[in-house]
């Protein structure tokens, strides 16, 4: 939290947010700034994404939005910055916050129990089931197969 807290407020982007990923799935770890709103608005922020790797593997996303507007995305200091901060990162999860990888397993665990539940009740799972990563990968710059 505290990396997204200090990227919003000292460059003044519009959200930060940083997600693991865990068996295909996205799960939120921080975000700074507004709520995304329900229904999508004709408004276009810049921004960016880098991920979060370890060789092959990627362990997350680091996004951040910009107030910027008109298509120009963000300047290319800021895709640097963001860059950076995902490698930064990628050595932290890798070393001394690997506890925070275990602990998004768990969360995944948890909704994945809560769905197979939920479906036995006849409840729709989509609202519990995270999202899966393709839309951060591609934004990325991954490449995303179907």
């Amino acid at each position: 939290m505290q990396v997204a807290r200090l990227l919003h407020d000292t460059r003044n982007y519009y959200r930060v947010g940083i997600y693991l990923v865990v068996n295909d799935r996205v799960v939120r770890q921080a975000v700074c700034g507004p709520e995304l709103p329900q229904a999508a608005t004709a408004t276009t922020r810049a921004e960016a994404v880098s991920a979060i790797k370890t060789g092959t593997q990627t362990l997350g996303y680091v996004r951040a939005e910009g107030e910027h507007t008109g298509g120009a995305g963000l300047p290319p200091e800021d895709r640097v910055l963001i860059k950076e901060v995902a490698v930064l990162l990628s050595l932290y999860l890798h070393g001394k916050g690997r506890y925070l990888m275990r602990k998004a397993r768990e969360v995944v665990r948890e909704a994945a129990s809560a769905v197979v539940e939920d479906r036995a009740r006849s409840v729709p799972p989509s609202k519990t089931e995270a999202p899966k990563r393709a839309s951060l990968g591609a934004a990325a710059g991954e490449k995303v197969s179907a």
